[in-house]
C-alpha cells in the first residue's frame, strides 16, 4: 500500500459535520469558533502570526497551510520563511 499526502482544499467553514452519512446541526465553523478564538493562546498565535506574514507577502490565501512543511511560508518570490512569535500578554 502506498502512502502520500492528501491535498486539502480551503473550506468555507459551512460544511456541515456528519455522522453515519448524516448532518448534525453543526459545521466546520463551529468547531473553529470553539477550537481557535483565543488568539493570544500559545498553540494559536503561532498560526496567526504566521497568517498575519502570510497576507503581508501576498501568499495565497487559497491554498491551506501545510503544517509538515520545511518552513512555514513562501512567498510567490519563492522566499522562504519561518515565523516566530512571542507575547507579552497571553491567556
Amino acid at each position: 500500500m502506498k502512502y502520500g499526502l492528501i491535498k486539502h482544499k480551503i473550506k468555507s467553514g459551512k460544511e456541515p459535520l456528519k455522522f453515519n452519512q448524516t448532518n448534525l446541526p453543526f459545521q466546520v465553523l463551529d468547531f473553529w469558533k470553539w477550537s481557535v478564538s483565543d488568539l493570544l493562546s500559545n498553540a494559536t498565535r503561532g498560526r496567526f502570526a504566521e497568517f498575519i506574514v502570510a497576507t503581508a507577502t501576498n501568499i495565497n490565501l487559497n491554498v491551506p497551510r501545510d503544517e509538515w512543511a520545511a518552513y512555514d511560508l513562501v512567498t510567490p518570490d519563492n522566499i522562504k520563511i519561518e515565523v516566530k512569535s512571542a507575547a507579552f500578554i497571553q491567556s
